[in-house]
């Protein structure tokens, strides 16, 4: 070896090197087997190049590392293998062999299977015996799986925060739904009040019909955010979603500004599918806000279409490729800046996003796909860089379900009947007296659970029917409801509250109680409950969670 440590090379013998002591040791020659052998038995990569980066030899983990056949690397370019990003640190690091420097340093390759890998270099020059470097010694380890390790631990970790803010908006959700379940019953039962003074045709009968239809949707908001806290299925049904897309497409064009050309032709001939209406809504929410981004929320041309196809065979462009049959196709486009091919494959995993960070989560595009395929439908998207992009969702068309017809309005389950509406929402009980009164209801409306606990203690053949909500303070519903049946066990109470989930019911009457009325409930699911009970009937219920 040299003072500087490094390999030397005999100018007139290029198939041996020596030390300091003058011990010669064979390239090639008598003890070429035995050497190559132990240099194939490293794990790590050897590889000897020239000063034009062109491989002299190469040991079998090097070749399994660069992934070519054994005895194919040596007469091979190094710098064919370097990823376009690299090569210019391969040209200093050249240099700096050139100058005798010992460096190590990460570097990307391509293997000839179109695989990346990232490689740790240690690099010695090569000299002959005069001291002059002739090339470059390298080590090479294989870094990809731990980098890829590193990769998804940071994934891992950035997907723990964002489960965190989830429970955390689960936790926050549940907590809410009480009051603004009772917010909603409200606005609900008081616009059917108003509904009834008012002029049919007149505007204030058309804006109090917006206000219900409005307070509907909030109504299915709600539910959809219990089902997300409490991990619930959502009910599909057989539905019409022309109206629901209609309805998100003037949200849409409240949202985004003029210079955005929107162009929609929804046509789905009257066909239905299975699905849930505020999911329906969610999907067109997000596609559109999406094409809206992908225009930079500037000028361009966004395009809903809803139509029904007939499919013959699978459609390679969708996720799951669309089996033959009758569809309603819904597509979105836009005349953004389109994406990259190789963007195509991720856009529907979650927390992908190609926005900046703080501007979205990630999620918009893998909920959709969740939904949709919940509905057993199939997503897809076409797009091309400068091209815009276009999603399309294929929703299976369902047979219109047999209604069964019925006369019964909420003025027609009339009674005479003494109830005791119990809720700790003063509006929710000056509600309900006025509703059940109108119906020929005695009523008699308490916001305390121990107050009206004590009214039947004072006499508890003084009612018929017990209305109460669950979560109330210093007395649950379900509490006041064991105390009145120690007082009388035959009275009828309806349990009313905002929790949502399956099996609620049956837990509810396996309690005792004679039905639910899960809110926000109308004025025709209250009387309903309430002569249902009244009759002796296990009415249907909207299942809350007793909890």
């Amino acid at each position: 070896m040299s003072s500087g440590g490094y390999i030397e090379f005999e100018e007139t013998r290029s198939d041996r090197f020596s030390d300091d002591h003058g011990n010669c040791w064979p390239v090639i020659g008598e003890d070429e087997d035995e050497r190559i052998a132990l240099l194939d038995s490293l794990g790590e990569g050897v590889g000897i190049v020239d000063l034009e980066e062109i491989f002299i030899f190469a040991n079998r983990a090097a070749h399994r590392i660069f992934g070519v056949e054994e005895g194919t690397l040596p007469g091979r370019d190094l710098k064919n293998f370097i990823s376009p990003e690299c090569l210019a640190e391969i040209e200093r690091q050249t240099t700096s062999r050139r100058q005798g420097e010992t460096a190590s340093y990460e570097v990307e390759i391509i293997r000839p299977d179109g695989d990346r890998a990232s490689l740790l270099v240690t690099a010695t020059p090569r000299r002959d015996r005069t001291g002059v470097v002739t090339g470059t010694l390298g080590i090479f380890r294989d870094m990809t799986d731990r980098l890829h390790a590193e990769e998804e631990k940071r994934q891992l970790e950035a997907q723990l925060v964002q489960t965190s803010k989830m429970q955390a908006i689960g936790t926050l959700s549940g907590g809410i739904a009480h009051d603004f379940n009772n917010i909603l019953s409200a606005i609900i039962g008081y616009t059917q009040l108003a509904l009834d003074h008012a002029v049919e045709g007149s505007l204030q009968r058309s804006n109090l019909e917006e206000v219900l239809l409005a307070s509907r949707r909030a109504t299915d908001l709600v539910h959809q955010i219990l089902t997300f806290a409490r991990r619930m299925d959502q009910g599909l049904e057989p539905i019409d979603i022309a109206p629901v897309i209609k309805e998100a497409m003037r949200l849409i064009r409240s949202s985004l500004p003029s210079s955005i050309t929107i162009e929609q032709r929804i046509d789905a001939g009257g066909e239905l599918v299975l699905a849930n209406p505020t999911q329906v809504h969610q999907i067109v929410m997000n596609l559109c806000t999406n094409a809206a981004h992908a225009m930079n929320m500037g000028h361009g041309v966004l395009r809903v279409l809803l139509d029904k196809i007939d499919l013959v065979a699978p459609s390679p462009m969708m996720v799951k490729g669309g089996g033959p049959g009758p569809y309603l196709r819904l597509q979105v486009s836009d005349t953004g800046v389109g994406m990259e091919p190789e963007m195509l494959d991720s856009i529907f995993d979650p927390y992908f996003t190609t926005r900046e960070p703080g501007e979205g989560t990630g999620l918009g595009l893998s909920v959709v796909l969740g939904i949709v395929q919940t509905c057993k439908g199939d997503l897809g998207v076409v797009s091309k860089p400068g091209q815009g992009s276009t999603f399309t969702v294929l929703l299976p068309v369902t047979e219109k379900p047999e209604v069964e017809r019925s006369e019964e309005t909420w003025q027609t389950l009339e009674g005479c009947e003494r109830v005791l509406f119990v809720d700790d929402e003063p509006s929710l009980v000056e509600l309900g007296e006025t509703v059940l009164a109108h119906l020929g209801y005695r009523v008699t409306g308490s916001a305390s659970s121990r107050e009206a606990l004590e009214l039947v203690r004072a006499d508890p053949a003084a009612f018929d029917l017990v209305v109460t909500d669950l979560t109330m303070p210093g007395m649950k519903g379900d509490e006041l409801a064991r105390q009145i049946w120690q007082l009388r066990p035959d009275l009828p109470v309806v349990l009313s509250t905002g929790y949502d989930g399956p099996g609620v019911r049956e837990r509810a009457c396996a309690m005792g109680f004679s039905s639910v009325a899960c809110k926000p409930f109308s004025r025709e699911e209250l009387a309903r409950a309430v002569r249902g009970a009244l009759d002796g009937e296990r009415g249907e219920a909207v299942s809350p969670s007793l909890n």
